[in-house]
């Protein structure tokens, strides 16, 4: 889910599922680009999240400026 704020930057909401029956460590990315796909603001986080079996978590992430325009939610699994 996206919506635009009131200072035009973007605010995402993703469901990062679990879908086996196992917990699972992973670590999530969100990144942001402008209309020409260079990336916005400072090189993101990587943010641990930890999913129990066969659920779902909610992360939130906020551009650091307004002229993002897309994004890439990236996971992957924790070291």
């Amino acid at each position: 889910q996206e919506r635009t704020l009131g200072d035009g930057r973007l605010e995402i909401v993703a469901n990062i599922k679990n879908g086996d029956a196992k917990p699972v460590k992973v670590t999530v990315q969100c990144l942001f680009v402008d209309d020409q796909g260079l990336e916005v603001g400072a090189d993101a986080p990587w943010q641990p999240l930890a999913i129990d079996g066969n659920s779902t978590e909610v992360m939130r992430f906020t551009s650091s400026a307004a002229t993002a325009r897309r994004y890439v939610i990236r996971v992957r699994t924790a070291r």
